[in-house]
């Protein structure tokens, strides 16, 4: 019979080393885990003495997989997902656990929060916690349970449950469009060049901006607009459109209830469609998977309104 090797030795440093490996990268890895960074080496090194071939290979502050390195990071990357996943599946029912949904402050304020009794109800015995930030960048698919992305998807980091896609246009209080003379006509896009514009950002974080949006009508936006001073939230741009100080670029799902209250309107016949969306993302082999696809189904059926 063949002897079955002994992996209790070896555990934490399996764990460590399928941190480690998921970006290839030791001080992800030790911020991850709450370690100094030479724990992390230590740990690799330990690992690759009892396996005995090499998981890394080493370029200075780089590191890089080996094939060998590979291969085992795909097994315990399997593994472990599959015993964190059925943990937390059996702890469930037995204890209160807290689901934190990401997203930036405008979207949590537009479309989560509208929607957060609903999303109560399906968690059950799960406590909803909301995590914002301008910088959605910044959230990683294995330190949070569901993320709102926004891009073309693919990601390849978890599972992609499309909310919608990306439909930009120009909105303003009714007092503006009165004073501009933008009421119920059609609207060159170059006659908003020089007009008073709130710009939110420029598209770096991917999402259409002014300077994007004129170049979609073949406009040329002016150095004006890349001079301006920006909002850099987007509850607050609608905000400064309500009283009247510029137009802002708003997105079809998330400008109500603006439109319903009449606090805004819509300048018609310039709205540009993107292949882009935004995304509701989980883990790999996550309970809540199932939750989150059933919700996502939901409100793709009823057309994105209130659930």
């Amino acid at each position: 019979m063949t002897r079955q090797p002994d992996l209790l030795p070896i555990l934490k440093a399996l764990m460590t080393f399928e941190t480690a490996a998921r970006d290839e990268n030791f001080t992800t890895a030790a911020q991850a885990l709450g370690m100094a960074q030479p724990s992390v080496s230590r740990y690799i090194l330990i690992l690759e003495d009892y396996v005995g071939v090499k998981l890394f290979v080493r370029n200075g502050s780089k590191v890089q997989l080996t094939p060998r390195g590979k291969k085992l990071y795909e097994t315990t990357s399997l593994a472990l997902g599959y015993i964190r996943a059925t943990i937390d599946e059996l702890s469930a029912g037995s204890s209160e656990k807290e689901v934190s949904i990401c997203s930036t402050h405008g979207f949590a304020h537009i479309w989560i929060m509208p929607r957060i009794e609903h999303l109560q109800s399906q968690l059950k015995t799960r406590k909803i916690s909301v995590v914002t930030s301008e910088s959605p960048g910044n959230f990683k698919v294995e330190n949070n349970r569901i993320i709102v992305r926004f891009g073309a998807g693919c990601w390849g980091d978890g599972k992609e449950h499309l909310l919608f896609h990306e439909e930009v246009m120009p909105v303003c209080s009714p007092e503006l469009a009165k004073r501009y003379n933008l009421m119920n006509r059609k609207i060159d896009p170059d006659e908003l060049v020089h007009l008073p514009l709130l710009v939110q950002d420029h598209g770096e974080h991917g999402w259409l901006g002014w300077k994007g949006w004129f170049s979609h009508f073949g406009v040329e936006s002016g150095q004006h607009i890349l001079d301006a001073h920006k909002i850099n939230n987007y509850a607050f741009a609608l905000q400064a459109a309500m009283e009247g100080r510029g137009i802002a670029l708003a997105w079809k799902n998330l400008i109500e209830p603006y439109f319903s209250n009449k606090w805004l309107i819509e300048l018609s016949g310039l709205t540009v469609k993107t292949s882009n969306g935004y995304y509701l993302v989980t883990k790999h082999q996550d309970p809540i998977e199932k939750f989150v696809a059933r919700i996502s189904k939901s409100i793709i059926d009823q057309k994105s309104q209130l659930l």
